[in-house]
């Protein structure tokens, strides 16, 4: 009803303040009621802003701040955090309901689209089931109305075109995204997904074609074809007209069974062919919908323009085709709702690697392991279960889990010799069975074959840090951060561990700040030691209480990561200034 207030609106008119304060109390005291202990926080938030009469300043910042202690810097344009974990809340308090609800009884509801919660009461349907009742004003919008960038889901490109910046977001945006997978299909449906196929044309500036075009559509083939994620066509056409795009057969496999998407990506440049900048975009074959566009730029010499051509190709294909491309995020976003097995299982499976949570890796672990018995001659699956198998695997207490993901990864490296993310589990694998060298070799190897994944020069920046060898870390990481602009933990935590040791412990601590609540082994023993040497004792000990290790020690933990003596002198000195002695 038009001009009535929020809390006209969520509070049942047969539901008196003190019944709903007494719901809310029983619901997050009951063992019954599953949900993590933050988003019990997140309930009593907007539920006590409710009572207090604030409703129309809960907002997405004011839930990221204030309960998940995200930056006064944060932007829900960016980072999807709150609509992601609200969309958990909303599932935990449905399936409770739907165990232990009551006939009469007041319940608590998350509205899809906003978060001030509803009370209510439940009534009983044909089946006997509980359902809840509607407040008595239902007013509720599709998506909250948040401060910056997002836009209501009033129709089908405004909501696909969120959910691919929700899905690129990088930092915690992407890992936060991994609360979907459990909610939305665990293992996937029996259907079976292959990998989306893109049709790429070059243009200059203006409808020509000429020869530096062609080149530039040359290098972006090239550069795409290593990321291995599409499957890539190009187009020598000089135009595309609507008969052709009307043509499906142009744009994908009649040959295969499987379920495939196909997009066409133009990237035009600019006619004097000396420009240092190139835009692009994005369209969705099957309905001619943009789905996004944007502009590249390179750096450095700009006496040479054939380099320029280079970089620009690079760039437009990390856009497109690295895992939190255009691409895949748009993928994702629709496995989310529909899971399946193949190209589907392995997105999510990225999803589930990028945040440690047991119950998504697990989940990925049943979804490859299915898809490989489909597919047992695919190495994108060999990989991503090696993958998946080491995060399972507890690194100072492995299990048989270590050995079949090396058998995994040598698998995948022989079945596809130029595969990068091959070569990138066997990096992995054996830096975790302790063959550092090995493992940096296999790095180098996996950098050789795609020059333009910043997750592998990242994570190898890691290995060399723990090896001893700083300066070639500090050049991964630094690399990492010039392939994609995003913030990379893996990379942001090396940088921060080389200020730590340079004495740096302001720097040290801010880029760990950046990195957020992160549960990481590594990353909890720097802060711990970098809170000790800024003279904060008691948060320094706060910080190791909430380590969890499978270890009798911090030292021997640490040497099951394979930290060289000096990497683990320097935080036992920094531990030290707070009194914590490593046994």
């Amino acid at each position: 009803m038009h001009g009535e207030s929020i809390e006209s609106q969520a509070l049942d008119p047969s539901v008196s303040d003190d019944e709903a304060r007494a719901e809310l109390e029983r619901v997050l005291q009951d063992p019954a009621f599953h949900s993590t202990e933050r988003n019990k926080k997140f309930l009593r938030f907007v539920a006590e802003e409710l009572f207090q009469g604030r409703s129309e300043a809960v907002k997405a910042y004011s839930v990221a701040v204030d309960v998940f202690g995200r930056p006064p810097t944060f932007d829900p344009a960016i980072d999807p955090i709150v609509r992601i974990e609200a969309t958990r809340l909303r599932a935990s308090l449905t399936r409770y309901y739907e165990r232990h609800g009551r006939k009469g009884g007041v319940y608590v509801d998350l509205p899809k689209g906003r978060y001030v919660p509803v009370f209510g009461r439940l009534e009983a349907d044909g089946s006997g089931n509980s359902q809840p009742l509607q407040p008595s004003v239902s007013s509720v919008r599709e998506e909250p109305p948040e401060e910056s960038g997002s836009a209501p889901r009033l129709q089908t490109g405004r909501r696909r075109k969120w959910a691919i910046a929700s899905l690129m977001a990088v930092g915690l945006a992407l890992p936060a995204a991994i609360t979907l997978f459990q909610i939305f299909g665990g293992a996937g449906g029996g259907v079976l997904s292959d990998k989306p196929r893109l049709l790429v044309e070059a243009r200059l500036s203006g409808d020509a074609t000429d020869a530096d075009a062609l080149q530039i559509q040359d290098l972006l083939l090239s550069a795409l074809s290593k990321f291995q994620t599409l499957r890539v066509v190009a187009d020598r056409r000089t135009s595309l007209n609507e008969a052709d795009l009307a043509d499906t057969s142009l744009f994908t496999n009649a040959a295969s069974p499987m379920q495939q998407s196909s997009y066409r990506v133009t990237i035009r440049y600019p006619k004097d062919g000396s420009s240092r900048s190139a835009s692009w975009q994005l369209l969705d074959v099957a309905n001619g919908e943009i789905l996004m566009s944007g502009e590249e730029r390179t750096r450095g010499d700009e006496d040479a323009p054939g380099d320029a051509r280079e970089q620009l190709a690079a760039q437009v294909a990390v856009r497109l085709a690295g895992v939190r491309g255009v691409i895949n995020s748009l993928e994702t976003a629709r496995e989310l709702e529909n899971p399946t097995l193949g190209n589907g299982c392995l997105l999510r499976s990225y999803l589930a690697l990028s945040q440690a949570d047991t119950r998504a890796l697990n989940a990925a672990r049943d979804c490859l392991e299915r898809t490989l018995a489909l597919r047992k001659g695919a190495p994108d699956v060999h990989a991503a279960l090696a993958r998946v198998l080491l995060a399972i695997d507890p690194v100072e207490a492995p299990s048989g889990l270590t050995e079949r993901a090396l058998q995994l990864a040598n698998k995948a490296a022989s079945l596809a010799p130029y595969f990068d993310r091959a070569a990138e589990a066997q990096m992995l694998a054996l830096q975790r069975i302790g063959r550092t060298d090995a493992a940096i070799a296999a790095g180098r190897r996996a950098l050789a074959l795609n020059p333009n994944n910043a997750d592998i020069s990242a994570r190898l920046s890691e290995i060399l840090l723990a090896s001893g060898q700083w300066d070639d870390a500090v050049s991964m990481a630094i690399g990492s951060r010039l392939i994609e602009s995003r913030l990379n933990p893996d990379a942001e935590l090396t940088l921060a561990f080389v200020d730590y040791r340079r004495g740096r412990f302001d720097t040290a601590f801010e880029r760990l700040q950046q990195l957020g609540n992160t549960h990481r082994f590594e990353a909890s023993l720097l802060r711990a030691a970098t809170l000790a040497e800024l003279g904060r004792d008691k948060d320094a000990i706060s910080v190791l209480n909430l380590l969890e290790t499978h270890s009798r020690s911090l030292r021997s933990a640490m040497a099951a990561r394979h930290f060289t003596p000096e990497l683990i002198g320097l935080v036992e000195t920094g531990l030290a200034k707070a009194g914590i002695v490593i046994d």
